[in-house]
Order: structure tokens, then C-alpha cells, then sequence
């Protein structure tokens, strides 16, 4: 498991409370592309996605809540999620979070990008 700033920066392996992006004002999120600079090997399922807090706070507490995400299977290194979008408010706190979900290891350098529209 890996909890990073929507906005960049250094990655947790654990939840901790502040690792996410206050939103600044209300937002769509769409778009969501996830990449890692090696293909991945077979069986293995890399999962990227965009979550939110249940409540607007500082990011006292790690975001929980997401529908916007995407997964790298098999022998492949990006994935995308183009339909689905997700309505984030102002003050509410956003991440992405990054998870191996099967047996196998998600290896390599990791980014992602995401459409924010006000």
C-alpha cells in the first residue's frame, strides 16, 4: 500500500493522517491515467486510486472513499479510467492511493496524472 499527495511529493506505505491535498474548491476529478516505469508480471494487479475523506478536515484522518481508480493487470505498465468521475468539495481531503491487490509484487517507479475541473 502506498498513500500519496494528489499533488506529487514523497509516498507512505503506511495511512497516515495529512498525506493528502485539501481541496481548495469544489472540483470534478476525471481522467485518472496511472503508470510504472517496468511491466509488470503475470498474475500481478497494480491498482491506482483517487479517494477522499468522508468529511471536510484538515486531513486529520486518511481518506477512505473512491470511486475514480484504475489497474495495471498482467504484462503491462499503465492503465486509465476515462468514464468514471468524482466530485471532490471544497475542504474535503483527496490522495491517491497505490495497491498491490493479488499475489505478486508491483515493481518500479511509479506516477500518475489527473483532470481536475472548477
Amino acid at each position: 500500500d502506498n498513500f500519496c499527495g494528489l499533488a506529487g511529493g514523497p509516498c507512505n506505505t503506511t495511512a497516515v493522517a495529512g498525506t493528502g491535498w485539501i481541496a481548495p474548491f469544489t472540483m470534478t476529478l476525471r481522467n485518472l491515467q496511472g503508470r510504472i516505469a517496468a511491466n509488470q508480471g503475470a498474475g500481478d494487479l497494480c491498482v491506482f486510486s483517487v479517494r477522499r475523506s468522508g468529511v471536510a478536515d484538515s486531513c486529520a484522518t486518511a481518506p477512505s472513499v473512491g470511486t475514480l481508480r484504475c489497474g495495471i493487470s498482467g504484462v503491462a505498465s499503465s492503465c486509465s479510467d476515462t468514464s468514471t468521475t468524482s466530485v471532490i468539495t471544497s475542504g474535503y481531503c483527496v490522495e491517491l492511493f497505490y495497491d498491490e491487490d493479488a499475489a505478486g509484487t508491483c515493481a518500479g517507479v511509479v506516477g500518475w496524472s489527473v483532470e481536475a475541473r472548477y
